[in-house]
């Protein structure tokens, strides 16, 4: 009996100081060990969520209604841009009073600093605009297969000032 009992005594031992970490943890501490780190682990990832429920959403610059027209050599046209930010990203709607008034979603919408750049695609052609935003404002160049002007649009809680 006392050779088993000596031989379980130095299993223990061998198996304690396999475990051991640094002289931190043993067999006899290791709950101890995984209480403190995980209690530690668990306050960091609560922290993280608390912090990002208060982390403020991004708000896109050009967000909101914009009222402008687009002009050619012999064209103009009146049109309104919505843009709003959705979880896939920045989407639009264009309202185009040529005659008719229609809206139309944008295809593509994409700001990066003051760059801003939308699309139309219509059974006629693409129309895309590239312009920047400025003092307020956007405005730039108007393109199409057939067609090339300039636009400008003004956020619609200055137009009614």
């Amino acid at each position: 009996m006392f050779e088993f009992e000596e031989s379980h005594r130095q299993d223990q031992e061998l198996v304690a100081e396999t475990f051991s970490y640094q002289g931190r943890i043993t067999v006899d501490n290791i709950g101890g060990f995984i209480m403190k780190y995980f209690t530690r682990f668990s306050a960091v990832i609560a922290l993280f969520f608390v912090l990002s429920a208060f982390t403020p959403n991004t708000v896109s610059p050009v967000e909101g209604l914009w009222i402008g027209e687009f002009t050619s050599v012999d064209h103009s046209v009146s049109f309104k841009v919505h843009f709003w930010q959705d979880h896939d990203g920045l989407k639009g709607n264009i309202y185009l009073s040529d005659g008719g008034s229609r809206e139309l979603p944008l295809s593509w919408v994409m700001v990066e600093s003051t760059s801003v750049h939308f699309e139309l695609v219509q059974n006629s052609g693409t129309l895309v605009f590239d312009g920047i935003l400025k003092d307020g404002k956007i405005s730039g160049d108007l393109l199409c297969s057939n067609l090339r002007g300039k636009f400008q649009l003004t956020p619609e809680r200055l137009v009614s000032l």
